[in-house]
């Protein structure tokens, strides 16, 4: 078969789909990543999979863009004749799936959180979003999701009810992302994200700010790319002005998180994002680092709470200080613990290789 792997950024493929892609070309199929450019082109390449390049602008919602993006996607897929469709990111899922039904081509999306369409809970951007997945989910061969909510969400409101199944995030390679030595203490926490402000990067400041007033010897190191580009985006000057200012350490953005993760004592991610499951919770997990997150759909489903880290209220950066608190608190032992705990959690539950067999049996259905 001939199958297209659609997102809303060639980033997110290289970086959460390249094992997908490899274990695809692996059985005897062909792959045709279809993205926008963004620098990441050359990994594509590099997995020996096709590439076209999709004219779309994933942060805003010009109508006639979005019209322009439509028709490109269209063209790409009929003139491509491929026989299957794997949809990632919000926008990748509704239009290909919609091309997909018009061309009667079998089409498999992953919800991988429902992005910032629910975030600020604008009534009319909901029903717009719940009604544009509504028509483009109906003859998915079955829907994916990555927690429990955003399935329970789809399932309230009639959005799809065919065949569902929910996946552990996008999984981890538990071999690359291998236990790191136990933290004697803890000083030095990162937060690895976009840099937008719904990740919650405000609150992770200023909880920063207060702490640094009572502790010495700390540092919170913020990892990620800057997206001025995005309406939610923190620009690079709020940034600069934070590090400047000895808040946080700005790290700038990487393509290998694992030279930082190893440097780290706690990975906090105050996020109130719509996530599917964050992957950089689970990486962090999988080298035995305790974490810190909120009590948010996708979030939660990465800790368990008082186990292998700490949940904080969405919002609050009270709530996230006492939590960055606690964790500075601990002993050697107790930080042992909340790391080794971590690890256990995503050896049964985040096998990167749970999800590669769901596809794998996916695509050998429909073949």
């Amino acid at each position: 078969m001939k199958i297209a792997i659609v997102a809303n950024t060639t980033w997110y493929i290289s970086n959460f789909r390249s094992s997908l892609i490899k274990q695809i070309l692996a059985t005897g199929h062909d792959v045709i990543v279809i993205s926008p450019k963004d620098g990441s082109e050359t990994k594509i390449s590099e997995l020996k999979a096709s590439y076209l390049p999709w004219k779309l602008d994933s942060r805003n919602l010009n109508l006639f863009n979005e019209a322009l993006s439509f028709l490109d996607l269209f063209k790409k897929l009929k003139q491509s004749r491929v026989d299957l469709v794997l949809s990632f990111t919000p926008k990748g899922n509704i239009y290909s799936n919609l091309i997909a039904r018009l061309l009667k081509i079998n089409y498999i999306p992953n919800i991988s959180g429902l992005g910032g369409g629910f975030v600020d809970n604008n009534v009319l951007t909901n029903y717009l979003f719940k009604m544009l997945y509504k028509v483009s989910l109906k003859k998915a061969q079955e829907v994916l999701f990555q927690n429990n909510e955003d399935m329970s969400f789809f399932n309230e409101h009639n959005i799809f009810i065919g065949p569902k199944f929910r996946l552990p995030g996008s999984g981890v390679n538990l071999d690359h992302f291998s236990p790191k030595s136990p933290s004697s203490d803890c000083k030095s926490f990162l937060l690895v994200a976009r840099l937008i402000w719904s990740k919650g990067i405000g609150e992770y400041v200023e909880a920063a700010r207060q702490i640094k007033q009572k502790y010495k010897n700390l540092e919170f190191n913020i990892l990620g790319f800057i997206d001025h580009l995005h309406p939610d985006g923190i620009s690079k000057e709020t940034i600069t002005k934070w590090h400047h200012q000895g808040v946080i350490n700005y790290l700038g953005d990487t393509d290998d998180v694992r030279q930082y993760l190893q440097e780290t004592d706690c990975v906090v991610l105050p996020s109130y994002y719509r996530e599917g499951v964050p992957r950089t919770l689970l990486e962090a997990a999988s080298m035995a680092i305790p974490i810190i997150t909120t009590n948010h759909q996708g979030c939660r489903d990465a800790v368990n709470d008082e186990e292998s880290g700490f949940l904080c209220e969405v919002k609050n950066p009270e709530d996230l200080e006492k939590k960055l608190i606690r964790m500075i608190e601990l002993s050697p032992a107790q930080l042992q613990d909340l790391g080794e705990a971590g690890r256990k959690k995503m050896e049964n539950e985040f096998d990167e290789n749970i999800v590669l067999d769901k596809y794998k049996n996916l695509i050998e259905g429909l073949a």
